[in-house]
């Protein structure tokens, strides 16, 4: 069995995607010859096998900590102003918020423990590759000098892009010298791994070395099965929506549309949002005056989220504004495509996200409310036919390709090359 040292900021038994995504390959790179042991970060205590963290105190977490504590407030009555903070989020900006993607990186405080503990695992175990998954860009940082170190070949994945990233935009100061960064970085890693064709491509212009393509994925084990659909049809969305980024207003205007022409009702349809932002889908529900049929649901664990997935007629999948959207395919898209239920994309340009959907028959995008109206009366139409799958062709051989156990075979065939 070859040895591979992961480095990852974020690992089992987080619930953060970057950690869902290395814990699959934990799981599932040993069936094809090659054992994971992760070098991770924060104040997390476990017993996770193969998983190994320093002790240290991170001033960040501290203070986010103590944050919460004393001054979160929670007001569900509270609304937003919706032009500040659309206004606000696509502003870029200087040194500060610290960022989890790209510099300056909130967790800075890892790196020097990481190396420490990353020497020592070196030194105890024979490894054959080196392997980081960023962000943040301290994973990258401390793969960089274990590398030095060590002399292993080593291959940095990027699930987010880091000085090019799409959604931390910076002034050009800052950028520019997150660029050097980045660059003086990965100068000594000997290929490149990312999570979607459009940032492959990316990749490629900047970096004269191999870029490979590893999607996120979905894991057929985690899912419940013979699960009932609600009696409602249901459009359910789980996880973040980034405020300013990603846009419900198209679906919100079809839905008052179609409730103003009186084809739906409070016993019959529902929209569900499972995570955070509350009062931003509450403010818009408002405004578009379709209270009734919003339901949100607050945080839940990720395996609840995919049963709340399984049971719903539809699963809502929302775009990022703008030309840099092209390139992101969130984890969503593909823990949908696991629960195997139609999808309903909406945005303003469909991407490779578009591109995969019509691969696997799961779902349809659409920008336009007026689009998006005339799909939900004809999805609403079958549901009151009983067709569990809404006129798309269901569960299909090309769902395969998009899984964990399949991305974990093909990252190993790119450990073959490289060991």
């Amino acid at each position: 069995m070859e040895k591979v040292l992961f480095i990852s900021y974020f690992a089992p038994p987080e619930e953060h995607i970057g950690a869902l995504r290395v814990s699959k390959f934990l799981k599932y790179l040993p069936q094809y010859g090659y054992q994971p042991y992760i070098l991770a970060g924060g104040h997390i205590s476990s017993n996770t096998p193969f998983v190994f963290r320093p002790r240290y105190l991170d001033p960040y977490l501290i203070g986010k900590e103590i944050y919460k504590n004393l001054y979160s407030k929670k007001n569900d009555q509270v609304y937003y102003d919706l032009e500040k903070i659309y206004t606000k989020y696509n502003m870029p900006k200087g040194l500060f918020p610290l960022s989890e993607v790209r510099m300056p990186d909130k967790f800075l405080a890892w790196i020097l423990p990481a190396v420490i503990l990353g020497m020592k695992l070196l030194n105890k175990e024979k490894f054959d590759l080196i392997y980081s998954s960023s962000g943040p860009p301290s994973s990258a940082i401390v793969a960089s000098i274990l590398q030095r170190y060590s002399g292993l070949p080593w291959i940095a994945e990027f699930r987010d892009l880091w000085s090019d990233n799409h959604h931390d935009l910076r002034k050009t100061i800052i950028h520019n010298i997150d660029n050097w960064i980045e660059r003086q970085t990965l100068k000594n890693c000997n290929a490149l791994v990312t999570v979607s064709e459009p940032l492959k491509e990316t990749l490629e212009r900047k970096y004269s070395k191999p870029v490979y393509v590893i999607y996120n994925g979905y894991d057929e084990e985690d899912y419940p099965q013979d699960v009932p659909l609600t009696n409602k049809f249901t459009i359910t969305y789980t996880g973040k929506i980034y405020i300013g980024r990603q846009d419900i207003t198209p679906l919100f205007k079809a839905v008052k549309s179609l409730y103003m022409r009186g084809l739906i009702t409070q016993d019959l349809f529902q929209i569900r949002f499972w995570g955070d932002d509350g009062n931003y889908i509450k403010t818009l529900a408002k405004k578009h005056d379709i209270e009734k049929f919003v339901f949100y649901g607050g945080r839940i664990f990720y395996m609840d989220s995919l049963l709340k997935q399984k049971e719903s007629w539809m699963l809502l999948l929302i775009g990022w504004k703008g030309h840099l959207a092209e390139g992101v395919l969130t984890g969503k898209l593909f823990d949908y495509l696991g629960a195997q239920r139609p999808i309903l994309y909406i945005g303003e340009i469909g991407g490779e996200a578009q591109r995969i959907l019509e691969d696997t028959g799961m779902g349809k995008f659409l920008s336009k409310y007026e689009d998006i109206e005339n799909f939900l009366i004809n999805c609403i139409d079958k549901y009151l036919k009983s067709d569990r799958m809404l006129g798309f062709i269901g569960p299909n051989e090309n769902l395969i390709k998009y899984s964990r156990r399949y991305n974990a075979k093909i990252l190993s065939r790119i450990f073959d090359y490289f060991t």
